[in-house]
């Protein structure tokens, strides 16, 4: 069973939801859905240009509660534990490919800086 699905449009959803400091793979998914930490979900993605869905399982390792300091949006992070290795390499070929990043780099770009250069909603499709 599906808990939360998520369509990234653009690849510019994506990188901001990329959370590569979560170890081995983390995505920020805005919801207003109560979760706490710990909480064991399954995630359904599509990445932006697929036609297919992707799913892992997952825990919630980070909340940002309804009216959290700095405008942070309202979501939370998930720690991808089923085939994270497999779903890290194609949202990092993805966006290393698309925004001339290298993968190597995308393990240094740090969450909250990504937060108050994106203030606000991320804008993500989620039912």
């Amino acid at each position: 069973m599906v808990d939360l699905v998520v369509n990234f449009d653009t690849l510019h959803q994506l990188y901001r939801a990329y959370m590569p400091f979560i170890k081995p793979a983390g995505l920020f998914i805005a919801t207003s859905e109560g979760h706490y930490l710990g909480q064991p979900l399954t995630i359904a993605y599509r990445l932006p240009g697929a036609t297919i869905t992707n799913e892992f399982r997952g825990v919630v390792v980070w909340i940002n509660p309804l009216g959290a300091s700095g405008g942070r949006p309202v979501g939370i992070g998930i720690k991808i534990v089923s085939e994270p290795d497999s779903h890290k390499h194609h949202i990092e070929k993805l966006l290393s490919r698309r925004t001339g990043l290298r993968r190597s780099n995308l393990h240094y770009v740090g969450w909250p800086a990504l937060l108050l250069r994106f203030e606000g909603y991320l804008g993500l499709n989620v039912t």
